[in-house]
């Protein structure tokens, strides 16, 4: 059985669960073995420190496996420098999705005392080059 949304914290001083009464939830615990699944961070495919959710949590369960994220598989190929292997990124609607996730998250990552982020591509259709200059002023 799983429980969606229902979760261990390392704390149960600000765990709602901890402090609820549960006394069926209980009597399983106490009468078959169980387990915890960590639903955070790269565990489910997200990036580092992020909270999971509902619809990463059933697409790695239903996978069976880590289904990495379009932001975590952009990083993880350039951390573990295979990004000049990766297969090209051919349905534009999923490369402007992967450009958004990326540029949500580009100012977090910009190191302390860095004023630009510089970013750039190449339309295939059209031949046009996009230089994007983000400004963290």
């Amino acid at each position: 059985m799983i429980l969606d949304g229902w979760g261990h914290s390392p704390n149960p001083k600000v765990s709602a669960i901890d402090h609820a009464n549960t006394p069926f939830i209980d009597s399983l615990y106490k009468k078959y073995s169980h387990a915890t699944l960590r639903t955070d961070g790269l565990h489910v495919g997200l990036p580092e420190g992020q909270m999971g959710n509902s619809e990463v949590g059933h697409m790695n369960l239903g996978a069976g496996r880590i289904v990495y994220q379009d932001l975590v598989k952009v990083n993880l190929a350039v951390k573990n420098k295979t990004l000049h292997t990766e297969t090209v990124l051919v349905n534009e609607e999923q490369l402007l999705r992967v450009l958004n996730n990326l540029l949500n998250n580009a100012f977090e990552s910009i190191p302390e005392g860095r004023k630009a982020l510089v970013s750039f591509g190449l339309r295939k259709e059209e031949r046009q080059s996009i230089c994007l200059v983000l400004l963290n002023n």
